[in-house]
């Protein structure tokens, strides 16, 4: 495949290629692949620190899959530009980085409600901790 082009992402570029899946195939969405150099990198020293560890017959299986590094595929049917659909997709982490300190800063993993305005009123609290927690997190970056 021929790669259709690449966007700046934080100073460095995300390269990427597309392809139309055949209808049938999750009905004519859109295949994107991302290949992002930093990320390869981060994922090659990761799995090189863990094999280190392991054994020297897994290098073989690293050097199979080390074109595989760095790529991240995508099916969409939003009709987007590729950067958009990056953008949306990293977005999950800081959705996932919500989640975690929701589970553990507040603790509110569980909630000990026993009927729907109970569990009303401690959902609309965990979402103004959550908007003011951000807010200053956001200040003391």
């Amino acid at each position: 495949m021929a790669l259709n082009g690449y966007f700046m992402l934080e100073k460095r570029a995300v390269w990427y290629y597309s392809y139309k899946l055949k209808e049938g195939e999750l009905n004519g969405k859109t295949v994107i692949i991302f290949i992002d150099e930093r990320l390869k990198a981060e994922e090659e020293k990761d799995y090189l620190s863990r094999i280190k560890k392991v054994d020297d017959k897994s290098l073989e299986t690293f050097f199979k899959n080390q074109y595989h590094l760095g790529t991240i595929a995508v099916i969409t049917d939003l009709g987007e530009l590729a950067e958009r659909i990056y953008s949306l997709l990293k977005s999950r982490g800081d959705i996932e980085r919500m989640f975690d300190t929701f589970k553990n800063v507040l603790n509110a993993d569980r909630t000990y409600m026993s009927d729907d305005y109970q569990m009303e009123g401690w959902m609309f609290i965990n979402f103004i901790f959550l908007i003011f927690y951000y807010k200053i997190d956001s200040i003391l970056e």
